[in-house]
């Protein structure tokens, strides 16, 4: 979960189908009003149909949903220093392209 500035607030590696993303989806939301923040703005690639799993979920919990076109994330990823493979950053994403100031939550490899 990141801010902003695109600083990281928090980190939870889960590994769950989309439908069962909830939970997480109300960790980052206490993990975000412990920080300061009013809300949490989920972003994802909207990749095959999982990402309405998770607009069911996020509407059930009154979060806003950003799909953020698959080419808009690659190019940010290809702009990244990725010399570590090690590094986890593959789950996290920059909040630019959402537009959004809020904490913002990248559900990863889900499903």
């Amino acid at each position: 979960m990141i801010d902003h500035d695109v600083r990281v607030l928090a980190r939870k590696m889960v590994r769950v189908k989309a439908f069962r993303l909830g939970p997480a989806l109300d960790w980052a939301v206490a993990q975000a009003r412990a920080e300061g923040f009013a809300a949490v703005t989920v972003a994802c690639e909207p990749a095959g149909p999982r990402w309405l799993q998770v607009q069911m979920l996020c509407a059930e919990r009154g979060l806003p949903l950003v799909c953020i076109q698959p080419l808009v994330s690659h190019i940010a990823r290809e702009q990244q220093d990725l010399h570590d493979v090690q590094d986890r950053r593959g789950g996290l994403c920059d909040d630019r392209p959402a537009g959004r100031r809020a904490a913002l939550l990248c559900p990863g490899g889900a499903g």
